[in-house]
């Protein structure tokens, strides 16, 4: 029998951590399916720091980004309580000579964002040509935030204005509530209060099956199909910044794999699939501005569609004698915008939740394995199983981070 044949006892199924957004592939798929009645146990360790994305124009900035917003002197009056503070803020700028649409300065975000999923897949061979698996994540994520407050140098005059009246309590409120811009507006808007915090989530279960059309000595051909369950956790509608280990919808995708046999140690693999977001009905925060999605508007039956995801890959494997594999593989995910709709507020505000949401990503990735299989069909191991290791890098993208993946797997066979 072949060593590549052996290797087919493989089956890799997890495509990303988490379901909904693009994210870097932690598996190299193939076309090889179990034998009948071989069951195989993984467990993949999945860790990523997200501290920064691309974005709509696939240039690189921080997670925290949106965040970074020029404020003008208008902002800063609306952001008193009353109507009385209000007034008495316009007419000591306006004295001044202060034009109230002038920058007076800018709110700084930094968002880190770390995330550690435990992935273990169990498959089983249920006849020769027909693999099942079930995929259940468990995501723990912690979250870093950090906001301040840029005064321009106009601003700074007018804190200087103040002490040279004798009113360093009020350049000091001034101060104060500059350096707390974002966060008294985002308690304004209702939202929880900016923090860090450190979570463990249950991810979306998927259940897997792979069919083998075809297996010859120099090529086979094999079909997939992924459900997608809406078992995670989402991410909290009151909190500004907060990691999600599923969107609430379900998945379907379907895919082909075709492997490519040049040796019994050289081989290619080429995949293709199209998932399916189904469309549902949840809750979310609609947005009153075009520019930002801070609001404290919410409509709990917003008709939600999001985008297709078409995915593409070409992988190289190399497997030595001594049971050493090394791989490589090239991949892109395409995903299409979000559509939401809905009747409590505005058509054109619900159109503002779907901007900036299309994805794409091209992303390389590196593995390194090892197999006791070839020693085990010698007899010269006990036990087989395998260990991996893997390391994806995004290239390009639009909407999506831009941090190296790494994952590390290890999978027994029985």
């Amino acid at each position: 029998m072949k060593k590549h044949t052996i290797m087919g006892m493989v089956l890799l199924v997890s495509t990303s951590v988490m379901a909904g957004n693009l994210s870097i592939p932690v598996a190299f798929d193939n076309a090889k399916v179990l034998p009948k009645g071989v069951r195989n146990l993984r467990y993949n360790n999945v860790m990523v720091e997200a501290n920064t994305k691309y974005n709509e124009v696939g240039n690189t900035v921080g997670v925290g980004n949106s965040m970074n917003v020029d404020v003008s002197y208008n902002k800063l009056i609306d952001g008193k309580d009353t109507a009385l503070e209000k007034g008495i803020l316009q007419g000591y700028l306006q004295r001044h000579g202060k034009e109230l649409g002038a920058v007076a300065g800018e709110t700084t975000g930094v968002v880190n964002v770390e995330v550690d999923a435990h992935v273990p897949v169990f498959a089983i061979g249920l006849t020769r040509k027909w693999t099942s698996a079930l995929v259940i994540p468990v995501v723990k994520s912690r979250t870093n935030i950090d906001t301040g407050f840029l005064a321009g140098p106009e601003f700074q005059s007018i804190a200087n204005q103040l002490i040279s009246e004798g009113k360093s309590f009020k350049a000091q409120e001034v101060q104060q509530k500059s350096n707390n811009a974002i966060i008294d507006s985002v308690a304004k808007k209702g939202y929880k209060p900016l923090a860090g915090e450190q979570k463990d989530m249950l991810g979306d279960i998927r259940i897997v099956n792979k069919v083998q059309l075809s297996s010859k000595r120099d090529y086979a051909i094999a079909l997939t199909n992924s459900i997608v369950l809406p078992t995670g956790d989402e991410a909290d509608l009151d909190k500004v910044v907060d990691v999600g280990a599923g969107d609430g919808q379900f998945d379907v995708s379907a895919g082909l794999n075709v492997d490519l046999y040049f040796t019994s140690k050289i081989s290619l693999t080429a995949r293709t699939s199209y998932t399916v977001q189904v469309a549902d009905t949840t809750a979310k925060r609609v947005p009153e501005k075009v520019d930002t999605t801070l609001t404290p508007d919410v409509d709990y039956q917003v008709k939600r569609d999001l985008g297709d995801i078409f995915y593409t890959s070409l992988g190289a494997n190399y497997l030595m004698d001594n049971g050493l594999n090394l791989k490589g593989q090239y991949s892109f995910q395409y995903k299409q915008g979000d559509r939401y709709e809905g009747a409590k507020y505005a058509s054109h505000r619900y159109d503002w939740m779907g901007q900036n949401t299309s994805q794409r990503l091209h992303t390389a990735q590196l593995g390194i394995g090892y197999s006791t299989i070839p020693a085990f069909k010698r007899k010269q191991f006990s036990v087989p199983l395998e260990v991996n290791f893997t390391l994806g890098q995004p290239l390009a993208g639009k909407n999506v981070a831009n941090d190296t993946t790494v994952a590390a797997e290890l999978a027994l066979f029985f």
